[in-house]
């Protein structure tokens, strides 16, 4: 601890409550290890409260108390520094939110609990937590004021349905008409901001969940744009082999066991598990897409591909298809999007 003097000063002052704090925790679990949190305290919340004390040392000890319980609350997640194998959470803690200690020295509860949370959901969902990392710091470049919270933490929103989490599209692509055109440039990775060309953005990304922020160039093409599902004793969803169909605007996945929602665009595809999701754009002409044998054909723009095996069950909601093959428990989703020119040779 003496590398973080500010640190284990605050420790010291309050310690009797700091350790029943830990004691509560460990009352609950048993067999919470407290090596695990004496490593999560200097690994992660000794430097970065020594990086508040930078700025201003007068909120040392209340940046203590609040890193102290969230690290407590990411140990008895099962979370804690990993030294020889660094991890996602180890990056945000070491380098994250040291880079953003003054925003930490506002609001350091919900500022490291929020990225923290974030972290961990995109870690479990599989998605790409190393890219929102990158793009959350090149964000918070953007940020006018330190002190706002609300804007990192909604940009931070935006980032991971960009990064993967397809069920934030319809919050996300709410919350990006608020923000700050700087800021909406950035979560876009897109180079202007214009108000008029980010407008254009948005209201083709709300149109087509298949669109890019880049404008369409090309005919439109039938591909298989992923897969969901998978078998539950290998870390899939499904026990049984699953049946798609749509209900109230929204692909729906079901076998014997469970239900499934499909969330799908051009940033990723995940299921959800239970309750009614929004459905943003409006759909197209269900009667667009047609299957003849194992040809899945689009009608307006004759594009057409071949499905690898026999068809189990299939459903279109007038953007994307999802098809059950025989014998499969992946769901193949297929969609027409526009293809960028082939370049010259």
């Amino acid at each position: 601890m003496s590398a973080a003097p500010n640190f284990q000063r605050a420790l010291q002052q309050d310690r009797e409550r700091y350790n029943q704090q830990f004691k509560l925790a460990q009352a609950s679990r048993p067999n919470l290890d407290g090596r695990a949190f004496a490593l999560s305290l200097r690994s992660w919340v000794g430097p970065l409260v020594e990086a508040v004390a930078s700025i201003d040392p007068e909120r040392v000890e209340v940046a203590t108390a609040e890193l102290y319980e969230v690290a407590l609350g990411l140990l008895l997640g099962g979370h804690f520094p990993n030294p020889d194998q660094p991890q996602a959470l180890d990056q945000l803690w070491t380098e994250v939110l040291i880079g953003m200690a003054d925003s930490v020295c506002v609001a350091p509860r919900r500022v490291s609990g929020a990225l923290s949370n974030a972290v961990v959901y995109l870690g479990r969902q599989q998605a790409g937590y190393t890219r929102w990392i990158a793009a959350l710091t090149e964000v918070r470049a953007e940020l006018d004021d330190a002190e706002d919270i609300d804007t990192l933490l909604r940009a931070g929103q935006v980032l991971a349905w960009r990064c993967g989490v397809a069920a934030f599209r319809s919050a996300a692509l709410s919350i990006c008409a608020q923000l700050p055109t700087r800021v909406l440039a950035a979560c876009l990775d897109w180079p202007s901001t214009d108000p008029e060309v980010l407008e254009s953005i948005l209201s083709r990304l709300k149109d087509d969940p298949w669109a890019d922020p880049l404008p369409a160039y090309g005919p439109p093409q039938l591909v298989e744009v992923g897969r969901v599902g998978g078998f539950a004793g290998l870390d899939g969803h499904f026990q049984s082999l699953p049946i798609a169909l749509v209900e109230r605007g929204r692909i729906r996945l079901i076998d014997a066991e469970d239900e499934y929602a499909l969330c799908a665009d051009s940033c990723g595809a995940q299921l959800v598990s239970g309750g009614d999701l929004p459905v943003l754009q409006s759909a197209k002409s269900d009667e667009d897409l047609v299957l003849n044998g194992r040809v899945l054909k689009h009608r307006p723009s004759g594009s057409r591909i071949e499905l690898p095996g026999a068809v189990r069950s299939w459903t279109f909601d007038g953007h994307t298809a999802a098809v059950c093959l025989e014998a499969s428990y992946w769901v193949r989703l297929y969609a027409c999007r526009p293809q960028l020119p082939q370049p010259e040779t």
